[in-house]
């Protein structure tokens, strides 16, 4: 299992586009280099594709890597 030393960002969802949407999913983003890691809410269940989506749309904007982890 790799590790990461990650501390928390000022990481905001923009209240103009679609990452607003992703904001009701999310409850933490760490920035590590050229990484985005996206850490759900514990009571979040996956109805949607939200994962799907927020890779998209961060890949399209120029993030190298996007990356979920469990709470």
């Amino acid at each position: 299992m790799k590790a990461y030393d990650l501390l928390k960002s000022h990481f905001e969802f923009n209240m103009l586009d679609v990452t607003m949407e992703f904001n009701e999913y999310i409850e933490f983003v760490f920035v590590r280099k050229e990484t985005l890691f996206f850490v759900f809410y514990k009571d979040f269940k996956e109805t949607k594709n939200p994962k799907g989506h927020i890779k998209e749309y961060y890949k399209s904007r120029g993030w190298k890597k996007v990356k979920f982890l469990k709470q």
